[in-house]
């Protein structure tokens, strides 16, 4: 199945966990995940871009702010370094590496005053990753391709009063972001502090030995080497086996940083930051964090990011320090704008100063409706209408569901025709004599003849009447992703309905056969009798 796009994914499904990642093209991972069909308790796997990560949460609905409630907890005094450690020097750790697949540290907590003295405490090694290092999209894929930063960040070490980080806004790095405390001060504690900067380079280095051996892997991480931490954390008990599995973390607490020196951001266009570029490009210490192959994955990146992409958020991992951070960020309107260049206006100092903690961020993705009931019009498709008005004609009843443009999504072509209107969708409800519904047609508009799709039926039942009223556009966004052809294991897998395809007569035979509509509309009904009569596997 090729990776569908985050919106095609229904909101009120529920994400349980994900596993291996494949690497798809120059610059896309994907990752195997489990969701449930929350109204039918069923569970299914898919595959999905890995920043979906940053959406989900251990039984959460997409469309759900707030998690699914777990059982909460609190851990004092971990030092996480030792999770990686081995078996072979402390029996106690690690002990359980796998969990359903994901690869996990563990280790035995001991605290006399906490109920959970004893117990071995199971955090699969995404989650952690996810909810210290990834509240954001560009650090994951940082993390993945190795940016380091290169091209989007330099830092300026030597200064004695403050530390100065300039930044040049792109996709990846947007007007938004530079807004957002969270990120700033995470993007400050990846880059500072000498701990979380090891663990997020060894997801790099990671994922490279892991490729080598294999296509699909499982994420891995170096843990930080941090002392008398605190974990504000979500999970699952198992008091039969003594076990805690951690399945969110709400926040990292008592973190001593060392940054004592305030921080300063500067955004400044990207011409000005290649200029400071070459000056810090003197420092031999900067020289090897630079290489052309990393250089080129960068440049990759940063084409291939979707605008939904950008935009997730990770609700969870507060990270509280001990020292208040001190920050500051300078720059020109256009500048923060992402635009470089004068305005016209005079360069304003945009002064956020904030203290240790993170705030939270919405990061939602839009939702989708429809309008059912619209007046079909013949102009783009008039042989499936004429076919419709055959089935018309045998007695049956048409109701018109949907009659609408494709519309752009991402980086998905196929939505125009060749003559640069927006192609239609079609969707029809075939009922009989008595009212009684029996199938949808769903028919897309190739009058341009860049594809020769075949039309499909789907069986009314309550999973399709559902999918009609709340997933026709996300149904649409998956026509795309396929490159205009029916998605059928998103119909399947995903939504659990099975798709039937009746293929088009030639078009040549409607100048020389009078029954060419008539023919058409039987073969459909030809089609629809097989299937009330069987229980036919997909076709």
């Amino acid at each position: 199945m090729r990776t569908l796009p985050l919106a095609c994914v229904p909101k009120e499904n529920i994400y349980y966990y994900a596993t291996q990642i494949t690497h798809r093209g120059e610059t896309r991972f994907d990752i195997d995940t489990t969701l449930c069909d929350a109204p039918d308790n069923r569970y299914f796997d898919t595959t999905m871009p890995i920043e979906s990560i940053l959406l989900y949460h251990y039984k959460t609905p997409l469309n759900q702010i707030d998690p699914v409630p777990l059982v909460n907890r609190k851990l004092t005094q971990i030092n996480l370094g030792n999770l990686n450690k081995t078996n072979a020097a402390n029996p106690t750790v690690n002990t359980h590496p796998t969990y359903r697949n994901r690869s996990c540290f563990s280790f035995q907590y001991h605290n006399p005053e906490d109920a959970l003295d004893g117990w071995t405490i199971q955090i699969p090694k995404l989650v952690l990753g996810r909810d210290l290092l990834f509240s954001h999209p560009y650090f994951l894929r940082a993390a993945l391709f190795a940016e380091r930063y290169t091209t989007d960040v330099l830092i300026d070490r030597n200064k004695k009063k403050a530390f100065h980080i300039f930044i040049a806004p792109n996709r990846k790095i947007t007007a938004k972001d530079l807004k957002d405390r969270v990120f700033l001060q995470k993007l400050a504690l990846i880059l500072l502090h000498p701990e979380l900067n090891q663990a997020f380079l060894s997801v790099y280095e990671k994922t490279i030995a892991n490729q080598a051996h294999s296509q699909a892997y499982h994420f891995d991480m170096d843990a930080p080497v941090l002392d008398n931490i605190q974990l504000d954390m979500d999970g699952c008990m198992y008091p039969e086996k003594n076990i805690f599995r951690i399945e969110r973390i709400n926040s990292f607490e008592n973190l001593k940083t060392g940054i004592e020196k305030p921080i300063i951001f500067h955004v400044v266009s990207q011409k000005k930051l290649r200029k400071i570029k070459d000056v810090f490009n003197k420092n031999e210490q900067l020289k090897k964090q630079v290489s052309e192959d990393k250089s080129k994955l960068d440049s990759e990146a940063n084409a291939d990011i979707d605008q939904q992409i950008t935009q997730l958020r990770n609700k969870v991992g507060q990270i509280l320090t001990i020292e208040d951070l001190r920050f500051s960020i300078h720059a020109s309107r256009s500048e923060i704008a992402g635009q470089g260049g004068n305005t016209g206006r005079k360069n304003d100092s945009i002064e956020h100063g904030f203290a240790g903690g993170e705030a939270q961020d919405d990061g939602t993705l839009p939702g989708f409706t429809i309008d059912s009931g619209t007046a079909f019009v013949d102009d783009h498709h008039h042989n499936f209408f004429l076919m419709i008005k055959e089935i018309e004609k045998k007695g049956y009843k048409v109701i018109n569901i949907h009659n609408k443009d494709f519309v752009k999504c991402g980086r998905f072509k196929g939505h125009k025709l060749k003559n640069g209107k927006n192609r239609r969708f079609y969707v029809t409800l075939i009922l009989d004599q008595n009212h009684n519904e029996l199938f949808y047609l769903c028919e897309i508009d190739t009058s341009d003849g860049k594809k020769n799709i075949s039309t499909l039926m789907l069986r009314y039942n309550f999973n399709t009447n559902r999918f009609m009223n709340r997933q026709i556009e996300p149904f649409k966004i998956a026509i795309l992703s396929q490159s205009l052809s029916w998605p059928k294991e998103f119909l399947a897998t995903i939504h659990n309905i099975e798709p039937y395809m009746i293929n088009h007569p030639a078009k040549d035979l409607i100048a020389v056969d009078a029954r060419y509509y008539e023919g058409w509309a039987e073969r459909i009904l030809e089609k629809w009798r097989s299937v009330k009569n069987s229980s036919s596997p997909i076709t």
